[in-house]
C-alpha cells in the first residue's frame, strides 16, 4: 500500500485539503496549494502522485508524505 492509500481526504471550497490518516484518524496535513475550489482527486498508480486540481487552473502533483511535485497551470475555458 502507497501513503495515499491508507489516508483520507477532504477537499475544500477555498483551495483548503486536509489529510487524514485512515487507521487512527490523526489528522496529518492542512494545504493551500489551491486558490480555489478543489474539484478533484485523482491517484496515478504507475507514478503513485495523488493529482488535485481546481477551479482555479491549477493541477497540482502530491508526492508521497503530502509534498507538492509540480505544479501545471491549465487555460480555464469559460462558458
Amino acid at each position: 500500500m502507497t501513503w495515499f492509500q491508507t489516508n483520507l481526504f477532504m477537499n475544500l471550497t477555498d483551495g483548503v485539503m486536509k489529510w487524514w490518516e485512515q487507521d487512527t484518524g490523526k489528522h496529518m496535513l492542512t494545504s493551500a496549494e489551491h486558490r480555489g475550489w478543489v474539484t478533484d482527486l485523482r491517484y496515478w498508480t504507475e507514478q503513485k502522485l495523488l493529482l488535485s486540481c481546481a477551479n482555479d487552473g491549477m493541477i497540482v502533483a502530491w508526492g508521497g508524505g503530502g509534498n507538492v511535485v509540480d505544479k501545471i497551470k491549465v487555460k480555464v475555458l469559460k462558458k
